[in-house]
C-alpha cells in the first residue's frame, strides 16, 4: 500500500498526455467529474482505490502518479517550441505536457550515467548585438566546419544536448526546447532551479520533413543560447540565428547570387534546408531583388512545393541516438532488467519503450 501522497498535478499531466479531458477521463472510471475537479485541484485527497482506476485508464504506471517532481513551463523555465499559428491550446497542452514527462524520465535516467561536459553556452544579445554575430560565435565553438552542417541531431548530441522525438501527424507542433538552470538578468539572479540537473533538452515532431525539422532545431538552438529572458522579438532573433547557422553568409553569398528556380534544387541538396529557406535567405543577404524572390515564391506555388517540396530533394533523416546510448548503459552495464527500466521510468509497455529507444551513438560511462 502507498504511504505517500498522490501528487494531483501528475494526473492533469498524464490525462493531457492521453489527450483527455476531466470529462474523457470520468467516463472510463467510477466517480464524477466533480470529483476529480476537487482532485486535481488538491482540494480531496486521491484514494488508492481511486488512483488504480486512474492508471488503467490513462495506461500510466502507479508510482508515476506519486511523483513530486516540479512542472516547469511557460513563465518560469521558458518551455520554447517552434509552431504555426493554427495550433490550438489543447495541441500546446499536450506536447508541453509530453516534454515534461520526457524532462522526468530523462531526469531519472542520467542519475547513473555520466554525459560529460555541456558545452552549450549562453549569450547576451546586449553584448553580442546580433543574432548572427551569436550564431558565427556557437559554430566556431562547437567547431562545426565552413559549408552546411551534415547532421544537426548528431551537432547538439556531440555537445551535450539531448535530442527525443515522436511522430504525431496532422501537428502544428515542429519542435521545442528546455533548459532549465538558473535564470539571471544582468547582476540580479531571479531565480535558480538546481533539483534537475540535466542538459538542455529538444523535442522534434518526425512527421515534418527532415529540411523543416533541421531548421526548426537550429530555431531552438538560437532559444537556448539566446533568450533565457524571453522578449517580444525572441521569434523573430530565432530565425534569423537559425539562418545563420544552418547557411552562413561567408559561405553561401556567392551561391545565392541570381538565384533561379533550376539552381534551386541543387542547392536544396547540399545545404539541407528547403527551397523556400534559400529563397529567404538569398532575400536577406539582397542576392536577389524584392521582385525576383516574389517570383521565385510564386513557382514554387505553382509547383505545389509551398506546402510540401519533393520527396527525393529532402535530406537523409536525422535520428537522435543519445538516449539509446543511456538506456544501453543500463541494460549492458547496470544489469537492468526491462521490468526494472520501466519502473523507474513509468513505462507501461514495449511500445512507450521503443520511443524513447533510437539509433547508436558512442557510449557513454557511468557516474563514479
Amino acid at each position: 500500500m502507498q504511504l505517500e501522497k498522490v501528487n494531483p498535478k501528475m494526473i492533469t499531466l498524464a490525462r493531457d498526455i492521453r489527450y483527455m479531458s476531466q470529462k474523457d477521463l470520468t467516463d472510463m472510471v467510477e466517480f464524477t467529474q466533480g470529483k476529480l475537479s476537487k482532485i486535481e485541484n488538491g482540494l480531496l485527497r486521491c484514494s488508492e482505490d481511486d488512483i488504480n482506476l486512474i492508471s488503467r485508464a490513462l495506461n500510466f504506471s502507479v508510482n508515476f502518479f506519486y511523483q513530486t517532481d516540479t512542472v516547469y513551463g511557460l513563465g518560469v523555465s521558458q518551455l520554447y517550441y517552434r509552431k504555426k499559428k493554427s495550433a490550438t491550446v489543447k495541441e500546446l497542452k499536450y506536447f508541453e505536457s509530453l516534454f515534461q514527462f520526457r524532462r522526468m524520465q530523462i531526469s531519472r535516467l542520467l542519475k547513473s550515467v555520466d554525459m560529460g561536459d555541456i558545452d552549450i553556452k549562453e549569450f547576451s544579445l546586449e553584448e553580442y548585438k546580433t543574432p548572427t554575430a551569436v550564431a558565427k560565435i556557437v559554430r566556431a565553438m562547437w567547431h562545426i566546419p565552413s559549408g552546411p552542417i551534415s547532421n544537426v541531431v548528431e551537432t547538439i548530441e556531440n555537445v551535450g544536448g539531448i535530442v527525443f522525438s515522436e511522430n504525431v501527424k496532422k501537428s502544428k507542433i515542429d519542435a521545442m526546447s528546455q533548459w532549465i538552470t538558473q535564470i539571471s538578468l544582468k547582476d540580479r539572479v531571479l531565480q535558480t532551479y538546481e533539483e534537475d540537473n540535466i542538459p538542455p533538452l529538444f523535442f522534434i515532431n518526425t512527421s515534418k520533413p527532415m529540411d523543416r525539422i533541421r531548421f526548426s532545431l537550429c530555431h531552438e538552438i538560437g532559444h537556448t543560447v539566446m533568450h533565457r529572458i524571453p522578449n517580444e522579438n525572441m521569434e523573430n532573433e530565432a530565425n534569423e540565428f537559425a539562418a545563420e547557422f544552418l547557411m552562413p553568409e561567408d559561405d553561401i553569398r556567392d551561391q545565392l547570387k541570381g538565384l533561379t528556380f533550376d539552381k534551386l534544387a541543387d542547392l536544396k541538396l547540399h545545404w539541407k534546408v528547403s527551397m523556400a529557406a534559400l529563397i529567404h535567405r538569398a532575400g536577406e543577404l539582397k542576392c536577389i531583388t524584392q521582385n525576383q524572390a516574389k517570383y521565385l515564391f510564386m513557382k514554387l506555388s505553382s509547383m505545389g512545393y509551398r506546402m510540401k517540396e519533393p520527396e527525393h530533394l529532402l535530406p537523409t533523416k536525422e535520428v537522435p541516438g543519445l538516449l539509446r546510448s543511456i538506456i544501453d548503459v543500463y541494460f549492458n552495464e547496470l544489469s537492468y532488467t526491462k521490468e526494472e527500466l520501466y519502473n523507474l521510468v513509468f513505462l507501461n509497455d514495449d511500445d512507450a519503450f521503443d520511443l524513447l529507444y533510437d539509433d547508436k551513438t558512442p557510449r557513454l560511462r557511468l557516474v563514479k
